[in-house]
């Protein structure tokens, strides 16, 4: 963090311990983070430059950090521990660079701080006289005492607002109950909030910034938030879940109305498709044409009769030559084959009848006009979060559906249809 030594990274890459990975702080890392190494020039460019760490989608506030301060005075180091605990950074190691360097940590979870403050600084004294485990399990405590606020939405089954529910409380929400078992086994207690709004999809940007209402999460107005959260891969990375018994999911999946059978009276004519009915009208009227040609009657129409009825299969006897009964005969093969084929279609359409085209494809449901059901927070959460190569998504996305205003609406809509 705007710093030109570079002796300590040759000194760590000479001792061949382990691999490291430089970066600047201000840029997106995509590898996992096991550990970090920060150096810095002083404790204000330090708290400049550190929440620039949260911006990539592996942060990992649970990971050890070893923070090397070139300059660094004693009465400034509540400055960097009261950064890292409104990051939640708790294995912490602070070294200032000099050459008789000292280690300072601290623990916000000693004498049941909860992970909420510290009393004071813990000096390891000189770094080489060290010998101690400088990284130990601070959670020593448990949550014993401690008080969190929680911030509930009133989606049933999963929690219930007393104020909404019909009738008296008597029974806690599915998320609620486990939130008590956990108090009561942990003894910690819970301030509930009902006040969250769930209907309110809050939307990651890519430098995994928060808005909406999970935002709140990220400023430490709530210790936790619950009641059937959509989770989706950018909301993962940009917090921490306990998931529990609920989907892990990062896809929007359409549900349709299976296809039905196709009506009886199609069957008439489906067995061949639309060319094969344009080609053997084009055969008919070439072969009416070349008959009127070879036999010159007086009542065409007659004749344009007598080949439709060998074409359905009815014998018909005209006059002519036997040099053009010859011909003839070549329509009666022809007329044969076309019943036959399309005789064994029929027999095979009555007894497995076919289904009708099966929706299945986004483009699908723009070209048979299908309205989807979303709820108003749902369209607004699609339309600026999902960013899809097809134009037509947002407008099917953005139109409005009669009964589908909010989540309760939309999986009544749903499931009558």
């Amino acid at each position: 963090m705007d710093t030109d030594d570079e002796e300590l990274l040759r000194k760590i890459y000479s001792t061949q311990n382990f691999s490291l990975v430089t970066r600047n702080s201000t840029h997106q890392s995509f590898l996992p983070n096991l550990g970090y190494l920060i150096n810095s020039k002083d404790v204000n460019t330090f708290t400049q430059y550190f929440e620039y760490l949260m911006t990539d989608p592996t942060w990992n506030p649970y990971a050890r950090f070893l923070i090397v301060v070139e300059r660094l005075q004693n009465d400034e180091l509540r400055v960097i521990f009261d950064e890292l605990l409104r990051l939640h950074v708790n294995n912490a190691l602070i070294i200032n660079g000099t050459d008789d360097a000292h280690l300072f940590s601290y623990n916000p979870f000693d004498n049941y701080a909860c992970g909420k403050y510290y009393t004071e600084v813990i000096r390891f004294g000189l770094c080489s006289q060290a010998t101690q485990n400088l990284y130990p399990n601070k959670l020593v405590t448990g949550l014993r005492n401690c008080t969190f606020k929680a911030s509930l939405a009133h989606r049933p089954p999963f929690a219930i607002d007393p104020l909404k529910a019909e009738g008296e409380k008597t029974i806690l929400g599915t998320e609620e109950y486990i939130l008590k078992v956990l108090s009561e086994k942990e003894q910690f207690n819970v301030i509930s909030n009902y006040s969250y709004d769930s209907d309110t999809y809050s939307s990651v940007a890519p430098n995994m910034s928060l808005s909406g209402s999970l935002l709140m999460l990220r400023n430490n107005e709530s210790d936790f938030a619950f009641g059937g959260m959509m989770i989706v891969a950018k909301r993962a990375q940009a917090l921490t879940w306990l998931c529990g018994y609920h989907d892990y999911n990062d896809e929007l999946r359409f549900s349709v109305r299976r296809a039905s059978h196709i009506p009886i009276w199609k069957t008439v004519y489906i067995e061949f498709d639309v060319t094969v009915w344009l080609l053997l009208l084009l055969s008919f009227i070439v072969y009416y044409a070349m008959v009127i040609y070879l036999l010159q009657p007086k009542d065409k129409g007659s004749v344009a009769l007598e080949l439709l009825e060998n074409l359905l299969t009815h014998s018909r006897e005209i006059q002519c030559s036997m040099s053009i009964k010859y011909i003839l005969i070549i329509w009666v093969w022809f007329a044969y084959l076309i019943n036959t084929f399309y005789q064994s279609s029929l027999v095979s359409l009555t007894t497995d009848p076919s289904m009708e085209y099966q929706v299945q494809t986004e483009d699908d449901i723009w070209d048979y006009n299908y309205k989807p059901c979303f709820c108003g927070a749902l369209r607004k959460y699609l339309s600026t979060e999902e960013r899809r190569d097809s134009s037509k998504v947002p407008h099917i996305v953005n139109e409005d559906v009669e009964g589908c205003n909010n989540p309760v609406e939309e999986l009544t809509t749903n499931s009558c249809s």
